[in-house]
């Protein structure tokens, strides 16, 4: 959103039946507000969302949303209970709109309806990270650009001075105007601050039955290196009483996820994750995308068709490349043939997952 002009306004409908949230961040992907199950219930609402600056007087059917930066995120979440129910989570979509309020002030009717709604039919172009240059010292450039137009955030206030000092700030652009002194130095801290990060995300948060949890997301402060962690490991996370994220990258002997093995996950009855919302267990490869699979299976969770307990109610999921077999298919999540990691995501957990005393199982290796 560029609430730099103007405020949007977003309608958003009654939902009963189902999790949904509207997830808010400013420029710096800190959460600054919800909407949605947990934060203002079903109830459907008109909101102002508005910049830092606006002043305007905000209409009497609207509530006002304050952003603490002109560019922000609204990221929408609606749970779909398998493929069956996605019909009924398009007739939400459709009832969503976000709407410059200029625009909506022009209007008698709503701009948006499901007779005016048109689908794209065309496949979008895979992510190609190989074609992504590092930008180099002109990350320097990108960053004093967006200062130019977004507020501080409040800690930020030492650092910036430390930047300034070597020629880093508001409409900068230290790529043209920094000495050949000065150049080298910023391109080996993009170097080093890249390792970093790196040995961050491998630090992160408490690691159990080689689960990572993290409950560091979505406010960070002036804690910039785990920011910039969460932002390369999973961008836009929400709070932890929102939604939490285990991860694992090994197995319980500590050995790097290879689709050469078979792995397993046990979970006891009465003890699959506590949550409010839903909860899913999401394959990724080396490059953090999705692996394309014969059944289209990225996921497996509570949702999944068809998905089977054992007599005694307990449950297990089968990571593996190779399918397990017919009868056992329906509790699959296909793996690539080389390396992959996994994410555990738990809507609205319950205390017992905040507080620590639920924990995922072990991934065992069975061949």
């Amino acid at each position: 959103m560029d609430l730099a002009k103007e405020p949007l306004v977003l309608e958003v409908p009654s939902v009963q039946d189902r999790y949904i949230t509207f997830q808010f961040l400013d420029a710096f992907t800190n959460d600054y507000t919800y909407l949605g199950t947990r934060a203002s219930g079903a109830s459907e609402g008109t909101y102002l969302i508005t910049g830092p600056d606006w002043d305007g007087k905000v209409p009497a059917d609207m509530t006002k949303i304050w952003s603490p930066t002109n560019i922000a995120w609204l990221l929408n979440r609606i749970l779909v209970k398998g493929d069956s129910d996605l019909q009924n989570v398009y007739s939400i979509q459709d009832k969503i709109s976000l709407t410059p309020l200029s625009v909506f002030e022009g209007n008698t009717t709503k701009a948006h309806g499901a007779d005016e709604i048109v689908v794209s039919n065309q496949v979008p172009i895979k992510p190609q990270p190989a074609n992504i240059p590092s930008s180099g010292i002109k990350l320097y450039d990108e960053l004093g650009q967006a200062m130019m137009d977004n507020p501080l955030n409040p800690p930020d206030l030492d650092l910036v001075a430390k930047l300034a000092s070597i020629g880093i700030g508001p409409g900068k652009t230290p790529s043209v105007e920094t000495n050949d002194t000065i150049k080298p130095a910023l391109e080996t801290g993009i170097q080093e601050g890249e390792k970093m990060i790196e040995a961050r995300i491998a630090s992160i948060g408490t690691v159990v039955n080689g689960w990572s949890f993290n409950t560091e997301t979505g406010i960070y402060g002036n804690d910039y290196l785990t920011r910039a962690a969460i932002t390369k490991l999973g961008f836009g996370a929400n709070i932890p009483q929102e939604a939490i994220y285990p991860t694992t990258f090994t197995d319980i002997q500590g050995k790097p996820y290879n689709g050469e093995n078979k792995y397993e996950i046990h979970f006891e009855p009465g003890l699959t994750p506590p949550v409010y919302g839903f909860w899913s267990i999401t394959m990724y490869n080396e490059e953090k995308y999705f692996y394309d699979n014969p059944l289209n299976r990225y996921s497996i969770g509570e949702y999944t068709n068809g998905l089977k307990t054992n007599p005694d109610g307990s449950l297990d999921i089968y990571i593996q490349n190779q399918s397990p077999g017919a009868d056992k298919e329906s509790n699959w999540l296909p793996s690539p043939a080389d390396g992959f990691f996994m994410i555990l995501r738990m809507y609205l957990p319950a205390e017992q997952v905040l507080n620590g005393t639920w924990t995922p199982p072990p991934v065992q290796t069975t061949g």
